[in-house]
């Protein structure tokens, strides 16, 4: 995880925009935006989908303990700065 660009409001988060969702029944692939601005393919971590859908747009949030969600690109966009490379 770590090609996700690294965020910042009251804490650090790794995160990426969404670019596509492929789903079926039994599993369900990302494609997310890198730190770089190359697109990623990764697999969607298990209960991504346990409080909802998220769309193109939204995006993957990685916590430091782990934890993977996703928000909304609005609430995420207007929550957090976007930090330089290191």
């Amino acid at each position: 995880m770590s090609e996700l660009a690294r965020w910042q409001s009251y804490k650090i988060v790794k995160a990426g925009k969404i670019i596509a969702i492929n789903k079926a029944a039994h599993w369900a692939d990302l494609v997310v935006e890198s730190a770089n601005g190359e697109p990623v393919k990764m697999a969607a971590p298990e209960g991504l989908f346990s409080r909802g859908e998220p769309s193109s747009g939204d995006y993957l949030v990685i916590y430091d303990d782990g934890y993977t969600s996703w928000s909304p690109a609005k609430a995420f966009e207007e929550g957090y700065l976007r930090l330089s490379s290191e």
